[in-house]
């Protein structure tokens, strides 16, 4: 009979509906969370990738500078030019960028070693 299946119907029809949202809002609350979950892991990884190449670069900075006693030279004089005796007074930004030599040092040496992490790791994967 049609009469009494309508509000079957309409009754199952709005059951159906609740469990349906019931269950969109459980999706999306569990996408939330792995999309959170996601971008947290990919910061991570861009974070300790980012200290692992620095720590690695003034690693390999301090050794080359170790090695050439030219350059320690040089960037002693350079810091005895900038910062005179007085080795106690608060270093300021305006000091640290006339350590031109060093910041040349720097770069330079950053370079040669991403060089031989990008381009020495090429080699050994066309071998």
């Amino acid at each position: 009979n049609g009469k009494k299946s309508k509000p079957l119907a309409k009754e199952l029809h709005v059951f159906t509906i609740i469990v349906v949202e019931n269950r969109r809002k459980q999706l999306l609350k569990e996408r939330e969370e792995e999309v959170v979950k996601d971008i947290r892991e990919e910061v991570d990884t861009f974070t300790f990738a980012g200290h692992d190449t620095t720590g690695s670069a003034v690693t390999w900075t301090l050794f080359e500078i170790g090695h050439n006693d030219r350059v320690q030279r040089k960037i002693h004089q350079e810091v005895d030019d900038i910062f005179g005796e007085d080795r106690t007074s608060p270093i300021t930004n305006e000091e640290l960028k006339k350590l031109h030599y060093l910041e040349w040092i720097w770069k330079k040496t950053v370079i040669q070693f991403l060089e031989e992490q990008i381009f020495g790791s090429l080699s050994l994967e066309c071998k």
